[in-house]
């Protein structure tokens, strides 16, 4: 079976110098979104979502501290 996603946002890491880096596009299952519509569920949406936000920060962050070197 073929996973569906919709787009939720779009993130673009800071290079050295603070410029911005090229924007990357972020994703969720199709049917984790409709979890989201849910009433009493919003939080299990948030998981992902916090997710994908803390893996792009920890890149952010690695490449601060690898250009720091």
């Amino acid at each position: 079976m073929k996973k569906k996603f919709t787009q939720i946002g779009v993130t673009a890491l800071r290079g050295p110098d603070g410029s911005f880096l090229p924007a990357v596009p972020l994703y969720v299952e199709s049917d984790r979104l409709e979890d989201l519509r849910t009433p009493g569920a919003p939080a299990a949406g948030l998981d992902d979502i916090t997710e994908i936000f803390s893996a792009k920060f920890k890149q952010y962050i690695d490449g601060k501290r690898a250009a720091a070197v």
